[in-house]
């Protein structure tokens, strides 16, 4: 028997027409139309018992309308071994959410769930998935309502599955008072991966809020704060408790970080021993700063006579051009990269250095940086 994948519309027709398929994802896209949909929909409803193989069922970009909404309701019921589940953008209402919250209940292996998109849910919507699915449930890994419209009064209603590992709120115009009110379901999600909550005017204050809770989060390695005006009281905070910390990967661009904040980063650097990526652009960094930053990756070491290049092995001294790569990728695209360029003052850089830190990417580009300090903005 084979199985295969429904990736395309046409494909997946095809599949369904095969009684001998086992269909284990369904994935629409803006490419199929209601009435395409719902025909799709009929012929899944006509393999009945068939429908336990599928484990992955999405839908992004398609606005149903209320029959086609009806017949998904009908198909989802079907779906007994369901693992993962996406309506991004599909124009669900808050009283559409109501009957999905009671088909919702019935998923024993559901892990993945993501709303996002849906605008129309607000606060009301995110308050009703919350008292009758999210309080109660005990399985969910990865949770997405980025774009919800939920503000800070849906934040405040929004419960938690302790089992979270992914959580991705961004776009929800919550504000600090959001996720002031979020502190506390927050700080429960122990095993909590990956928090993002980009865009959503947290400034300075919700910074705060999150940074206390980063030694509660002993498995986070992605943080997304990206566009929220934070400035250099939040970011000293944040440079301070990730200290010692096992966050691999941060996410500041598009935030109010001037030079004060970039050396309270600077100076933490060499503690945040685990940090890959850490992405600054757009932001408001001076000259020297950047240069601050630069410095921060590598650190002093006493030279044995024997090894006069300090690397342990007698070899000649290491040279701070090979130290690193240039990056001006976004968060999801790591792009081109080249050598750190000659833009340090030879005074102003240890003679014995050694690389301890492990970031490989540090984007510093749209920032206040002249000459002088561009070639540091590239170093990694």
């Amino acid at each position: 028997m084979e199985t295969t994948t429904g990736s395309t519309t046409e494909k997946l027709v095809e599949q369904l027409r095969n009684p001998n398929a086992t269909i284990s994802s369904v994935d629409l896209d803006a490419t199929c139309s209601n009435e395409t949909l719902q025909h799709i929909l009929d012929a899944i409803l006509n393999r009945s018992s068939e429908n336990e193989d599928i484990q992955i069922f999405s839908i992004i970009d398609i606005t149903l309308e209320s029959e086609t909404f009806s017949k998904l309701c009908e198909v989802l019921v079907s779906l007994k071994q369901l693992r993962e589940l996406t309506l991004a953008s599909i124009g669900l209402s808050a009283n559409a959410l109501r009957k999905l919250c009671k088909i919702l209940n019935h998923f024993q292996h559901l892990s993945l769930l993501s709303l996002a998109g849906n605008r129309k849910l607000g606060p009301r919507g995110i308050k009703m998935l919350s008292e009758n699915y999210l309080a109660k449930n005990k399985t969910l890994v990865h949770l997405d309502l980025s774009d919800t419209s939920m503000g800070h009064f849906g934040a405040q209603s929004l419960s938690l599955p302790t089992t979270l590992q992914t959580l991705l709120l961004k776009s929800n115009a919550m504000g600090h008072d959001g996720i002031w009110k979020l502190a506390e379901p927050l700080q429960r999600l122990d095993l909590l991966h990956t928090l993002n909550l980009a865009s959503n005017n947290c400034l300075d204050d919700g910074c705060l809020e999150i940074a206390k809770h980063i030694s509660f989060w002993h498995h986070l390695r992605h943080l997304n704060l990206a566009n929220n005006d934070i400035g250099d009281i939040g970011v000293e905070v944040l440079a301070r408790e990730m200290d010692g910390s096992l966050v691999r990967e941060v996410y500041l661009q598009n935030n109010q970080i001037t030079d004060a904040g970039a050396a309270h980063l600077g100076d933490r650097l060499l503690g945040m021993t685990n940090l890959q990526v850490l992405q600054l652009a757009n932001n408001k960094i001076q000259n020297s700063r950047c240069i601050s930053i630069a410095h921060g990756l590598v650190y002093e070491e006493d030279v044995s006579e024997d090894d006069e290049d300090g690397d342990g092995d007698g070899s000649e001294e290491e040279d701070l051009t090979e130290l690193g790569d240039a990056s001006n990728e976004d968060e999801d695209d790591v792009g081109s990269r080249s050598p750190l360029q000659n833009g340090i003052d030879a005074n102003d850089t240890p003679k014995q250095t050694k690389q301890q830190t492990r970031l490989k990417i540090l984007n510093l580009s749209c920032n206040q940086i002249g000459d002088a300090g561009r070639s540091s903005e590239n170093c990694y």
